[in-house]
């Protein structure tokens, strides 16, 4: 007996070449030839050749889903487990299975149902950008295909249940469904197949198995010192080129411009027979001297795969003020309404006839109340969010207040334009969109938007940060976005800022607006030594003295002490409140920001919602000012808008219980009422 001592990838390269042997002249569809010798070599049965069934153009639209970076889901632990998911988070997916969640099986339990049906309800909820992968429950299959029936679009099901009851019947629903499929007909299959067909596809596009070629990737050396690394900065893939050579690049994340324009458009490299990179999706070299034709394929490739692009909403022509300067803030705070008492009533009584305690979701009910007396109706919808990151330089940052220098604020900038940044990916859990803007950067960065006032503040320690009609353009620019992203169609504004030394602009007008020593307001920022504490603090009391402005001028306030990103959220603030569009607070510049606004336009508080305490010292007391509390109390200080994000799924919770819970009208329980205790 010839026993060989073989390596796995030559166990499977030898498998793939038997198996081709053994099809003989059969002529499978080249497309669908990977599929079908991958389920043969995972289950050593050929009559796949015949059951496997394909819909039209199914395994060139699977691939174009698995670029996009879409998540399967599985009906077994089993399928998830033989899936490759470090190749498919390549692509930027995921692979799930919901059948051991215990809110699946309380329902299936309640409903008195399969938990295949009720983890496919939940697997519905993650909206269209779904690979169904079922290899075990008909039932599964058959859900599938009623929720289609009733609207639900997934991008592909690859059906392969294996049994004697309904097994078949339920296929065939599915090949006859609009839904593009793979289906194994007949009663064979198994969760192993189902796993094995999103393989196969994964592996198509990785072009590294299944080909029955020796899989061989060239060697690379590092170069560190190559001028013309890392053009897209923060690239996962070092080291990255054999040569310093600009004319043989041929990468990705280097040169196409679909991420220089801040767009993630689901290509991937692979390595060509050259040992070059190459583009999955679009085929041509990734050099500078091919950027045009990439960039004349774009409508394409986003139709394709859907990219999402961090691009402002477009703005109808700019509304003419009939005031400027100090005038316009008055008539702004007479534009605002006041909140609806008759609305929040409503809401109040809303809440107190659900079946629990009273007030038992505490500032969360609160919350969903204000927002009924901002919007003018007891009908709360959240649904569309967006988070405003204003981005900004600080002349101050001079002083040596700050770890980085001003060059960090371009950089961080464009990795929010990138949707790459530590808000974004939060925010994509979130369901929020995210938007840069720059208000006053010192370089532009391609993809932000351009609502610049002047290239970072002056020195504020030797004069004003900005005079004063900078200050009301960067003000009536964010009264300008927020009315913007309303007219989109937005339901929520959320803010967030990037501008290293604004730590120090937000200390500064907290210590003059509240009229609070410098040392009681001004923390570490972004980590501070106690040394560099200390000179901050010092050039903050020199900032102040120097200026010395009049704590009840708040635009005088402001023009000495502030930056154009704070500036921008005050405006952003006001313009939120003169849309009756609720508009969440983030940390201390964000907080210091809804101080200058209140002080500037009164009215515009009522549209502010608190989400966190940050960890810098003067965050209490601001939020005391403005007549609001915290939620969350987790001492956050990143920025960016992350600690506002964090507010967005607890209201989530909070309106599915003001949606949907149970009255005490429908229990027959009798309504509790106010009685004077601490739960009232």
């Amino acid at each position: 007996m010839n026993i060989r001592d073989l390596s796995p990838s030559e166990i499977e390269q030898e498998s793939f070449a038997i198996i081709t042997r053994e099809l003989g002249d059969r002529v499978l569809d080249e497309e669908q030839a990977p599929v079908i010798k991958r389920v043969i070599h995972t289950t050593t049965d050929f009559s796949y050749a015949d059951t496997l069934y394909f819909s039209p153009d199914a395994v060139r639209l699977a691939k174009e889903d698995f670029l996009g970076g879409a998540t399967v889901v599985t009906d077994t632990q089993m399928a998830l487990s033989g899936i490759s998911k470090k190749t498919l988070e390549r692509f930027g997916g995921r692979a799930v299975c919901f059948m051991s969640d215990p809110d699946v099986a309380a329902e299936a339990k309640k409903l008195g149902c399969t938990r295949a049906r009720v983890s496919m309800d939940k697997a519905a909820k993650l909206g269209d950008n779904v690979v169904f992968a079922i290899g075990n429950a008909p039932t599964a299959l058959i859900r599938l295909r009623e929720l289609i029936d009733e609207g639900y679009r997934p991008k592909l099901i690859i059906g392969v249940p294996v049994g004697f009851v309904n097994v078949e019947a339920s296929k065939e629903l599915i090949i006859e469904s609009p839904v593009p499929c793979i289906v194994s007909r007949g009663r064979k299959g198994g969760s192993n197949v189902a796993a094995a067909i999103v393989n196969a596809i994964l592996y198509m596009l990785d072009g590294t198995r299944g080909s029955g070629q020796p899989v061989k990737k060239p060697e690379v050396t590092e170069n560190k010192d190559s001028t013309f690394f890392f053009q897209n900065s923060g690239c996962r893939y070092f080291p990255c080129h054999e040569t310093t050579d600009p004319a043989s690049f041929n990468c990705l994340f280097c040169y196409c411009p679909l991420y220089m324009l801040g767009n993630r458009c689901g290509g991937n490299f692979r390595y060509t027979k050259k040992g070059i990179k190459d583009c999955t999706l679009c085929t041509f070299p990734h050099r500078p001297d091919a950027a045009e034709q990439i960039k004349a394929r774009f409508p394409e490739i986003a139709e394709k795969t859907g990219i999402r692009r961090s691009v402002l909403p477009e703005e109808d022509a700019a509304p003419e003020e009939t005031e400027s300067g100090r005038a316009l803030l008055a008539c702004w705070n007479e534009e605002i309404r006041l909140p609806d008492e008759d609305a929040m009533a409503r809401a109040r009584a809303h809440w107190d006839s659900i079946a629990k305690p009273l007030h038992g979701l505490g500032k969360l009910e609160d919350i969903i109340v204000r927002i009924a007396g901002l919007t003018g109706s007891e009908k709360v919808s959240l649904k569309k969010r967006a988070v405003a990151v204003l981005c900004a330089d600080n002349g101050i940052v001079a002083e040596g207040v700050t770890q980085t220098d001003s060059s960090v604020t371009a950089e961080m900038a464009g990795r929010i334009a990138n949707l790459r940044s530590s808000v974004c990916l939060m925010a994509q859990t979130a369901h929020a969109d995210v938007f840069a803007a720059d208000f006053g950067m010192l370089h532009r960065v391609d993809g932000v938007p351009d609502l610049h006032v002047a290239d970072g503040t002056a020195n504020m320690t030797q004069g004003p940060a900005m005079t004063e009609e900078q200050a009301v353009q960067a003000l009536n620019n964010g009264v300008r976005l927020a009315r913007r992203l309303h007219e989109a169609g937005y339901d929520i504004l959320v803010t967030g800022e990037m501008g290293i030394g604004n730590t120090s602009t937000a200390s500064a007008l907290t210590a003059v607006l509240l009229e609070m020593p410098v040392d009681a307001v001004t923390g570490r920022g972004a980590g501070l030594s106690d040394e560099g504490l200390a000179r901050k603090r010092d050039a903050l009391r020199r900032a102040i003295e120097i200026n010395h402005p009049d704590p009840a001028d708040p635009l005088a306030v402001l023009s000495c002490l502030g930056g154009f990103d704070l500036a921008g959220l005050a405006g952003l603030y006001i313009g939120a409140a003169l849309c009756r569009m609720p508009v969440v607070i983030d940390g201390f510049p964000s907080s210091a920001a809804a101080l200058a606004a209140a002080r500037l336009v009164s009215h515009c508080t009522a549209a502010m919602i608190a989400s966190h305490c940050s960890a810098e010292p003067a965050a209490q007391a601001i939020l005391r000012e403005l007549g609001t509390e915290a939620v969350i109390f987790a001492d956050m200080k990143l920025g960016e808008g992350t600690g506002a994000v964090c507010l967005l799924p607890l209201l989530d919770a909070a309106l599915a219980v003001y949606d949907s819970a149970v009255t005490f009208r429908e229990t027959g329980i009798e309504q509790y009422v106010p009685q004077g205790g601490p739960a009232s």
